[in-house]
């Protein structure tokens, strides 16, 4: 409800604030982002800051995508994005399984999956490798996704909602950024 809309509301925020960043400064809304992204997985139970950091990490995330160029053609990501909410939604009330397993799997399978990017950022690499690499993160994200749904489903009643909504804040903005990189990829390679 009202959490979610106010991430979209920094998140925009951060877009058009985004659009007045010089090039050689895309670093720091980079950095800020995964500042507060870690930040919002340390302070996850301490529902005032979470809060505040969930609107930091969007406020920055809504930066990025005018700092890359990756705003041009936004109707991909939003349909990957909307695809996903509905998949999720889908998935955690009809079929709804209860794995908190998969919580460590996904955990790592993130790590090493935004470890790759930082060292794609280093080397050079064929754009198809690249193109691989982004799908892999739509389908990452959108499993993280259904998951976290499926257990917002299964949390006991007393369970804070603000970890819980900033927690898929973070998963779907992911989802949307690497949805963003993947049409500016397939752009660059195909035109």
């Amino acid at each position: 409800g009202p959490i979610f809309l106010l991430g979209l509301l920094a998140f925009s925020t951060g877009f058009v604030f985004g659009k007045r960043i010089p090039d050689e400064l895309w670093w720091l809304p980079t950095a800020s982002a995964l500042l507060f992204l870690v930040l919002l997985q340390i302070f996850k139970q301490v529902a005032r800051l979470n809060l505040l950091l969930m609107l930091g990490f969007s406020l920055s995330l809504g930066s990025l995508l005018p700092v890359f160029d990756l705003w041009v053609d936004l109707w991909f990501p939003i349909l990957i994005l909307l695809l996903g909410l509905g998949l999720a939604l889908l998935w955690a009330y009809l079929v709804g399984l209860h794995m908190p397993w998969m919580g460590v799997l996904f955990f790592f399978l993130t790590l090493a999956y935004l470890l790759g990017w930082g060292i794609l950022f280093f080397l050079t690499v064929p754009v198809n490798f690249e193109l691989i690499w982004a799908s892999i993160g739509i389908l990452l994200f959108l499993g993280l996704g259904v998951y976290m749904l499926t257990q917002a489903r299964y949390a006991p009643p007393q369970e804070q909602v603000v970890p819980i909504v900033s927690d898929l804040f973070v998963v779907y903005g992911n989802l949307f950024w690497v949805s963003a990189i993947l049409v500016n990829l397939v752009k660059s390679e195909f035109g």
